[in-house]
C-alpha cells in the first residue's frame, strides 16, 4: 500500500501520511516546561518508547502534545508525522487496538487489521502520541511490543498515571 503524503503551506508544517489522526492543537503556550520537553525529546532520539508518567492533572498530556509539536518541526530538512491515539474514552482494553488502529488511518473492519497498519506505516518515521493509558495498560502494553517490533520506524509517546510494563521504556516522570 502506498501512502498518499500531504504538504499544508502553513511555515513549519510537516509532511503527513494522510489518514494519521493529528494530535490536537494547543491554544496555549506552554509555560515553564522547556526543560521537561528537551529531556523527552533526548529520552526520544535514544529509545522508541518513553512513557510520561505522573498524578493526574500534572500536566502530562500538554507537555506530550509540546514535545510532538517540537518533534515534528525540529529538523527542517526531515519532517517527522505525528499520529494521535486518545484512551481517555475507553472503558476497558476491549477497544485498544481499534482505536489506535483508526487514530493510524486503518480500517477496522478489514480481516487482517495488524497486517494493514504494519503495511501502511513500514518504512515511516513516525511518532505516536498515545494519551491516557493508565486504564488500559494490560491491553496495551502487548500491543506496543508488538507494533514496535513489527515497524523499526515507529516511536511511541505514552502519557499515564502509571508506568507501561514493556521492555525497553524509558521513564520519564511529571511533576509540577
Amino acid at each position: 500500500m502506498v501512502a498518499e503524503v500531504t504538504h499544508h503551506a502553513l511555515p513549519n508544517e510537516p509532511l503527513r501520511v494522510a489518514g494519521f489522526v493529528a494530535p490536537p492543537l494547543s491554544l496555549t503556550q506552554l509555560m515553564g516546561r522547556d526543560t521537561d520537553v528537551d529531556k523527552a525529546l533526548a529520552a526520544l532520539a535514544d529509545r522508541r518508547l518513553v512513557s510520561v508518567v505522573g498524578s493526574g492533572g500534572i500536566g502530562k498530556s500538554r507537555l506530550a502534545l509540546r514535545v510532538t509539536e517540537v518533534y515534528r518541526t525540529r529538523d527542517a530538512n526531515r519532517p517527522r508525522s505525528v499520529a494521535f491515539a486518545d484512551l481517555a474514552p475507553l472503558v476497558s482494553g476491549d477497544h485498544v487496538f481499534s482505536t489506535l488502529a483508526r487514530s493510524l488511518g486503518v480500517p477496522i473492519e478489514e480481516a487482517d487489521t495488524f497486517r494493514l497498519l504494519q503495511s501502511r506505516i513500514a518504512g515511516t518515521h513516525l511518532l505516536l502520541l498515545i494519551d491516557n493509558c493508565e486504564h488500559v495498560l494490560e491491553a496495551l502494553a502487548p500491543l506496543v511490543m508488538r507494533l514496535l517490533v513489527a515497524l523499526p520506524g515507529l516511536r511511541i509517546l505514552a502519557t499515564s498515571r502509571e508506568a507501561l510494563q514493556v521492555e525497553g521504556n524509558s521513564f520519564f516522570g511529571c511533576r509540577l
